[in-house]
Formats: C-alpha cells, structure tokens, sequence
C-alpha cells in the first residue's frame, strides 16, 4: 500500500535530483503514486528554469559593503571598487521623500 499525505522534504529532495530516473521508479523507490511524484516534478520544473533565466538575464550587481577592505583589528576602509559601485548607486535615488519636500530648496541661475 502505498504512503498517503504530502511529500516530505526529503522525498521532494531525491525526485528533484533523480528526476531522469521517471516517475515510475521514483515512485516505487518512495512507495508514492506516480501522480504525487509527477505532480511535484511539474512544479519543480518552472521554478528553476525561471531561476536560471533571470539570474543570466540581469547583471551581476555588488554592494559597496561587500568590496570594503577589512583587517582582524576590526578597522575598515573603502576600497577604489567600493568607492566607484557607490558613485554610481547615489545617482539612482533622486527621490527625497515627503518629509524634506517644502524643506529643499534649489538655487535657480539667472
């Protein structure tokens, strides 16, 4: 008789890595139905193509604090790299918010 209620995080682990083996030996392996076993193979399938997709599509993007130069004393200090990632995120936010609205003013040349 085979196994009844959802799948447990290590039967979704092993049909997610032995997925080329085909529903009906992973199911028999498990004691689980074909139709749990395939049911879940169908869902893992889109979220890792997607995965895939995006991660290639967009741009690899550093943080400033990930290229900080740092010693074991605890002292840190901006490297070249740290210093241009960030010159080029501080013109992305030219919003400046609804508090400091009324409270900036820009000179206007005559």
């Amino acid at each position: 008789m085979t196994k009844k209620g959802p799948l447990t995080k290590i039967e979704k682990f092993y049909i997610e890595h032995n997925a080329e083996l085909g529903k009906k030996a992973l199911s028999k392996e498990l004691n689980r139905t074909q139709k749990s076993v395939q049911s879940h193979i169908d869902n893992v399938k889109p979220s890792t193509e997607h995965s895939t997709e995006s991660k290639s599509d967009s741009a690899p993007t550093t943080r400033a604090g990930a290229l900080m130069a740092r010693n074991e004393k605890g002292s840190t200090t901006m490297t070249e790299a740290a210093s241009q990632v960030g010159d080029e995120s501080r013109g992305k936010s030219k919003d400046l918010g609804a508090r400091y609205t009324g409270a900036v003013t820009t000179i206007k040349s005559q």
